[in-house]
């Protein structure tokens, strides 16, 4: 898929045009520590494994696994609190919680495998309190969201 300039949609393309697009980009970095990676936590091993090679033959190490992504908002805060920059609860947890409290970050963005377990909870009458203080982009405008 590929949101061209000027365009409010996403469309559909040809792999190898897609593969253009990238190299393109990639290409036109003043160095290749200009780009940064990412990968999912839902990505396999191998798969894991065949990217990071291609990002270090690229000619950088700026590959965060998921974690970043997930827990870089309150990383800090979770360190100095509890010693960790990492959540310490587990998903199964919210089965049993009659409120759930998220706060420093937007699930939606931040936290994409805890949305089906935040469904659930929500559909079972868990309350969720969600508070995110930063100003989100919306990437399909040219404003900036609040949640």
């Amino acid at each position: 898929m590929v949101l061209r300039p000027g365009s409010g949609h996403y469309e559909p393309i040809e792999w190898g045009e897609a593969f253009r697009l990238v190299a393109c980009e990639l290409n036109a970095l003043a160095t290749p520590d200009a780009a940064t990676f990412y990968t999912s936590g839902r990505t396999s091993n191998e798969a894991a494994f065949m990217y990071q090679l291609f990002v270090r033959v690229f000619g950088t190490n700026n590959l965060p696994d998921c974690s970043n992504m997930c827990h870089e908002s309150s990383g800090a805060a979770l360190g100095a609190v509890i010693g960790i920059g990492k959540g310490c609860v587990k998903l199964s947890d919210f089965e049993k919680a009659d409120a759930i409290f998220i706060l420093g970050q937007n699930p939606g963005t931040n936290h994409p495998r805890m949305l089906t377990v935040l469904q659930a909870a929500k559909r079972r009458g868990c309350r969720i309190v969600s508070i995110n203080p930063l100003a989100e982009v919306d990437p399909c405008a040219s404003r900036t969201l609040r949640s």
